[in-house]
């Protein structure tokens, strides 16, 4: 994971022997956290299914509130990815359904507490330049990965990457490129604007593209990627959620259930 405040030892998640909400009895879940300084930790849950980012940041605030102590948990940035799969797939190759990265911080109750400047409201000319623009930037991102252009793709991703394991990713990204064949489609089926999301992490202008591609060996990869604009004006991917089935899979999938598969994978 890239990290410009520690290395070494410090950049390793350690496992937490923390208290946790339960989970559903059929998954699996397991929480651990690296610690940046003093102050400042990044908390990772995986679990077997798919969770909500007011999900994931409940249980992540509930370890948090143990290592803070006396004082109080202050939550930041954070990322996610959650992978769908079939369930045909071996134990050993089996996918991670849900890894989510969230920043935090422990502080004094008072700053925890303390008010904060309200969020900026933004023209409809501006929401309609920020759709227009996530749209091409999408666009761009899938014929990258599709030209095995994985480092140059990364750049898309928001910046300071506490929250973003390079060396998972690219690996992840290589590995899908070389065995999914050329890219044959790019559709983008919906982009949806949010102004300071009351379930960000911080206010500013979010844009989720979903999207629905085919490429010579996955006929179908559905997800969305959720865009944040920066203080610069460029927009960056804080998030990804990515499905796929490869043309074997398809192929052995009664014609009955195809439906039912692409609407597990959140096609839209």
């Amino acid at each position: 994971m890239r990290n410009k405040k520690a290395a070494g030892a410090a950049a390793r998640l350690t496992a937490a022997a923390l208290a946790m909400t339960p989970f559903a009895p059929t998954e699996a879940a397991e929480i651990g956290y690296r610690q940046i300084d003093p102050d400042n930790f990044v908390f990772r849950l995986r679990n077997d299914g798919p969770l909500s980012e007011r999900a994931a940041q409940g249980v992540v605030e509930s370890a948090a509130k143990t290592l803070c102590k006396e004082r109080q948990p202050l939550l930041g940035r954070y990322q996610s990815s959650a992978t769908e799969f079939l369930g045909n797939e071996t134990p050993e190759h089996k996918p991670a359904g849900f890894e989510f990265l969230q920043e935090v911080r422990c502080v004094a109750r008072a700053e925890a507490v303390a008010q904060v400047s309200p969020p900026v409201s933004y023209s409809k000319e501006e929401k309609d330049k920020a759709a227009a623009t996530v749209l091409d930037r999408t666009e761009r991102y899938f014929r990258l990965i599709n030209d095995a252009k994985i480092d140059e793709a990364f750049q898309d991703l928001i910046p300071d990457g506490e929250l973003w394991d390079a060396v998972s990713w690219t690996r992840t990204k290589r590995d899908f490129q070389a065995a999914a064949g050329p890219l044959q489609r790019i559709a983008i089926t919906k982009l949806t604007v949010y102004e300071n999301p009351k379930s960000a992490a911080k206010p500013g202008l979010y844009v989720a593209a979903d999207y629905r591609n085919i490429w010579q060996n996955v006929p179908i990869q559905c997800g969305y990627l959720m865009w944040l604009r920066m203080e610069n004006g460029e927009f960056r991917i804080i998030r990804e959620e990515t499905g796929q089935v490869t043309a074997e899979q398809w192929q052995a999938i009664p014609d009955a259930q195809r439906q039912n598969v692409a609407q597990q994978l959140r096609c839209r």
